[in-house]
């Protein structure tokens, strides 16, 4: 980030756009003000979408032009000028554009060191182990800038191209030691393809910890082996393909841990919160890295750079930890809603479980009912045919005539005549129906109680 387009007011509180372009080969920063009545959406749209990407954009006559020295302890813009919003991006400018000023001069260093030896490179005829050395103690130099992340990535790659041309040159002059090479990574390449054999044969039925363990290890070995470039990447594809399937094994092709939106919320909130964690933590590593090395610093130059990357770290830290602690304040919400959630699930699950027991008893009585239809029916049809029988007229009587009185004969007194017992027999038959239907119902009746 070399150039900021941002609104400010100037001492007479009168709104301008503002555009900051650093000049590190000057150390200077280079600020152009802009009136709002000048500024159309148009301008504005370019300046951010264009200049930006160092496209050409035309100022307006208007344009105020300042050159303003580049300090670690003073802001890129002068005292009268406040910006509206993008405070932050300010503050960032100020530690970091010192380290890229820093970081222009120490690539010039290295890049007339890299054109002496290109000088020495050219003017050999055949493969000199001495300049091979020296190239590569300086690239060694020069990779260690980069770890510590002391040179642009511009200027890094310039170097690195530059270096791996030269590198190139040799190697050609080194042909019979380049043979050799090849062979070495050839080699173990095998080696390593052999070992991938056998942990994807372990992966269709072994445990999956174990061999994501010894996989890890391999993977470790294959960081430090020397491989071609066509060597380490054919090897690399493999193990990350190993990887790959050990993962889909163990978790399915579809894996996905989050239950619902809200869960998948809070565990990618986990998942971010973790890596702002380690991304402070190493910060913090580097800080006191730089701390360690700012008093054995190789000359002036570098101990300014350390001292400006210190404030670029400690700027960094502090806008993380603003961060992160948002991210705990959110992540206190997504808890209270998960809670929330939960409850109220479990409530659903009791009342889906009442629900389904009183369906339960709904039916088992319904089908109890079924069951005794038939024996009611039965009853029922018993109850009314006793009825009517108990309801039918008796006969008339025929007329009686008169005759001459007998003597009663034992056999005549003790037996009833004909009528007299089915008339008895009618009686009994109409009250046993009678008492079995009152019974009946009796038990209906509690049973729908």
């Amino acid at each position: 980030m070399t150039k900021i387009v941002i609104w400010a007011t100037n001492e007479k509180e009168e709104k301008q756009l503002l555009t900051l372009e650093l000049k590190p080969k000057e150390n200077k920063v280079e600020i152009c003000s802009i009136p709002e009545k000048d500024v159309n959406d148009q301008l504005e749209a370019d300046l951010i979408g264009k200049w930006k990407k160092n496209e050409a954009v035309e100022f307006p006559a208007t344009t105020t032009k300042i050159d303003r020295p580049l300090s670690i302890s003073e802001s890129v813009l002068p005292d009268n000028i406040k910006v509206e919003k993008g405070g932050d991006l300010i503050r960032r400018a100020r530690t970091e554009w010192p380290v890229i000023v820093l970081s222009y001069k120490l690539n010039d260093l290295y890049e007339n060191e890299l054109g002496d030896i290109k000088t020495k490179v050219d003017s050999l005829s055949a493969f000199s182990g001495d300049v091979f050395d020296e190239l590569k103690g300086f690239w060694g130099k020069v990779q260690g800038q980069i770890r510590d992340r002391s040179l642009l990535r511009t200027h890094s790659e310039s170097l690195k191209e530059t270096t791996n041309e030269l590198f190139d040159s040799l190697k050609k002059m080194r042909a019979s030691l380049d043979k050799e090479y090849r062979s070495a990574s050839a080699d173990l390449k095998k080696t390593f393809n052999t070992q991938l054999d056998e942990i994807e044969a372990k992966i269709e039925t072994g445990r999956f910890s174990a061999i994501f363990d010894e996989l890890k290890k391999i993977q470790n070995e294959f960081k430090s082996g020397k491989f071609t470039k066509g060597d380490r990447t054919q090897l690399w594809n493999r193990i990350d393909g190993a990887f790959k399937k050990i993962k889909e094994k163990k978790y399915g092709a579809n894996a996905d841990s989050g239950g619902n939106r809200l869960q998948k919320r809070y565990d990618g909130l986990l998942t971010a919160m973790d890596k702002m964690e380690q991304s402070i933590g190493r910060d913090k590593n580097d800080l006191n890295f730089q701390n360690k090395r700012i008093n054995n610093a190789d000359g002036q130059l570098e101990a300014q750079l350390r001292e400006a990357k210190l404030l670029m770290i400690e700027e960094r830290i502090r806008s993380k930890e603003e961060k992160l602690a948002d991210m705990q304040k959110t992540k206190a919400e997504l808890e209270t809603k998960l809670e929330a959630q939960k409850l109220k699930e479990a409530k659903r699950e009791k009342e889906k479980e009442i629900k389904a027991k009183i369906a339960e008893d709904i039916k088992s009585k319904q089908e109890a009912r079924a069951e005794d239809a038939p024996k009611l029916t039965a009853l029922g049809n018993a109850l009314s045919t006793a009825k009517v029988q108990g309801s039918k007229p008796a006969a008339p009587a025929a007329p009686v005539t008169p005759v001459a009185p007998v003597a009663p004969t034992a056999e005549k007194v003790s037996t009833p005549t004909a009528e007299v017992k089915a008339e008895a027999s009618a009686d009994d038959s109409f009250t046993h129906a009678v008492n079995t239907a009152i019974a009946v119902n009796s038990i209906k009746s509690s049973e729908e109680e």
